[in-house]
C-alpha cells in the first residue's frame, strides 16, 4: 500500500567522467592477468663443424738427421720465391681419417703424395683410396712404435705419433725417398725448401685461438693472452703446400688453411723436406742444386 502518497522515482547516478584523454574512446582491456603466455621459440643450436682431431706428439730429435742448409749454403739461398703446388690439385683434399682418429701425422704424408702427384701431372688417387692409405699407415706405425696397432674400437690405441717416427717408417717402407730438416723459423729456408721439393711436412703447436679463427674462416694470425699460447689446443701435423713470401697454405682437415708468417714462426715446432723421385733422382740435377749422393750417404748411416 502506498497510502495515496506518490513517491518520486530516484534519479539515476551519473556515470563517472574519465579523468584522462581516453574520454569517449574504447578502453583497452588488460589481458595479462588471464591470457596464457605464448612460449618463446628456442634458438636453433649452431651447426657443429667437422670433427678435427690432432695427434702430433712432441718433437723427437736425432742428431744424425741432416739439415737442408747442409746441402744449400745459407747465404746462397735464393730469394723467397712464391710456390703454389697445392693450387695444381683439382680434386678435394679429404679429411683422410683425421676426423675420427688422431692420425694427422699420416694424413700429412698422404697430403704430400696427393699434392706432389698433382703438381707432377700424375693421376691422383680417389679420396677413398687416400683415406685407406692414411689409416693403414697409422695402424702400421702405431704397431711399430707402440707394439699395438691403432684399433678404432679401442680409444687407448689412438695415441698419435711423432713426426720423426713417421718419416723414418715412411722412408724404410718406400713412401718417401729421403727427408731433411729445416730451421722452421727461417722464412728463406721455408720458401727455398717448399719451392724446390713441392711443399713441406710440418708440425705446429696450435693455440686455442687457431680453432676460433678456423671456425670463422679467418687467416691464422698470432694472438696474445691465454688463447694465443702455443700448444693450448694441441700438436698437429700438416702439409705446407703454398707460400707467397707473406702467407702459407696448409693442407689439413680437407681444406687449405692460410696462415701468415708471423703465425708460422711462432707456432711451428718442426719442419721437414720430404724428397721423392718425383722431384729429384740420380739421373738429373736437383731443382735446388744440392748433392743427392751426399744425402744418400747420410741416410745410409741412419
Amino acid at each position: 500500500m502506498t497510502y495515496g502518497i506518490k513517491r518520486p522515482k530516484p534519479n539515476p547516478l551519473p556515470a563517472p567522467r574519465p579523468k584522462d584523454s581516453t574520454r569517449g574512446k574504447p578502453q583497452k582491456i588488460d589481458r595479462s592477468q588471464w591470457s596464457p603466455e605464448i612460449p618463446k621459440k628456442k634458438p636453433k643450436p649452431k651447426k657443429s663443424g667437422p670433427m678435427r682431431m690432432l695427434g702430433k706428439l712432441a718433437p723427437k730429435h736425432d742428431p744424425r738427421t741432416p739439415y737442408l742448409t747442409e746441402f744449400l749454403v745459407r747465404h746462397k739461398l735464393p730469394a723467397p720465391t712464391p710456390f703454389g703446388w697445392g693450387k695444381k690439385l683439382s680434386s678435394p683434399l679429404g679429411m683422410l681419417g683425421n676426423d675420427v682418429a688422431g692420425n694427422c701425422t699420416c694424413a700429412g704424408i698422404v697430403h704430400m703424395l696427393q699434392v706432389q702427384a698433382a703438381a707432377a701431372g700424375k693421376p691422383v688417387p680417389s679420396i677413398e683410396q687416400l683415406t685407406k692409405t692414411a689409416m693403414e699407415l697409422y695402424k702400421a706405425i702405431t704397431l711399430a712404435v707402440n707394439g699395438r696397432a691403432y684399433d678404432p674400437n679401442d680409444p687407448s690405441t689412438d695415441t698419435g705419433l711423432a713426426l720423426l717416427d713417421v718419416l723414418n717408417y715412411c722412408r724404410k717402407a718406400g713412401f718417401i725417398g729421403a727427408f731433411v730438416k729445416l730451421h722452421h723459423n727461417d722464412v728463406a729456408e721455408i720458401e727455398a725448401g717448399g719451392m724446390a721439393f713441392g711443399g713441406l711436412y710440418t708440425g705446429a703447436q696450435l693455440p686455442t685461438d687457431a680453432k676460433d679463427q678456423l671456425d670463422d674462416k679467418q687467416i691464422w694470425t698470432p694472438t696474445s693472452g691465454a688463447g694465443g699460447e702455443p700448444g693450448g689446443w694441441g700438436g698437429h701435423a700438416m702439409y705446407l703446400a703454398n707460400g707467397d713470401g707473406k702467407t702459407v697454405d696448409y693442407a689439413t682437415w680437407g681444406q687449405f688453411q692460410t696462415a701468415d708468417y708471423g703465425w708460422v714462426t711462432k707456432y711451428a715446432d718442426e719442419m721437414y723436406v720430404t724428397i721423392d723421385s718425383t722431384w729429384v733422382d740420380g739421373s738429373r740435377p736437383a731443382p735446388s742444386g744440392f748433392d743427392i749422393d751426399k744425402l744418400r750417404n747420410y741416410l745410409a748411416a741412419l
